[in-house]
């Protein structure tokens, strides 16, 4: 008679460790620490964002950290944000990593803005390590205050 396993474990090689792998397109799963992999630096890969909002602009901050500011670039078509740029590998010939887990390469991301934003006065600053798109609401977004007139 044959057991039915329906969820192997994590230390067998190809389960949840190669599950977040795929996932995260390097290693994070905490059965690979200290394993002495390989390093994974290279490739695509995305910074994080956040998107936030007032009552009178829409804002996104990117995380850029360690990219110069010529290297990345901003766009706005039909109501779409595309941030592209790419992290330089910072691997002297002497070194060899035993892990590498800051990405490098270029990234693109692309953030779906939404309706009536005058995307013609965006702005953008670059201070830190990270990048703040401010775009300001259009008047009919922003929410209007009615007086009652008493009589």
């Amino acid at each position: 008679m044959k057991t039915l396993t329906l969820w192997k474990s994590a230390n067998e090689p190809g389960n949840l460790d190669q599950f977040f792998d795929n996932l995260f397109g390097q290693n994070f799963s905490p059965a690979y620490f200290g394993r002495g992999k390989p390093a994974q630096g290279k490739g695509d890969w995305s910074p994080a964002i956040d998107l936030s909002e007032t009552d009178d602009v829409f804002e996104v901050t990117v995380e850029v950290a360690g990219i110069p500011e010529d290297q990345v670039k901003l766009t706005i078509t039909d109501n779409v944000l595309a941030i592209k740029g790419e992290r330089p590998e910072t691997a002297t010939s002497e070194s060899t990593y035993l892990r590498q887990e800051r990405r490098f390469g270029q990234f693109q991301r692309a953030i779906s803005l939404p309706p009536n934003l005058q995307t013609d006065q965006a702005r953008a600053s670059f201070s830190n390590g990270l990048l703040t798109v401010v775009i300001p609401k259009a008047e009919a977004v922003k929410p209007k205050e009615i007086e009652i007139q008493v009589s």
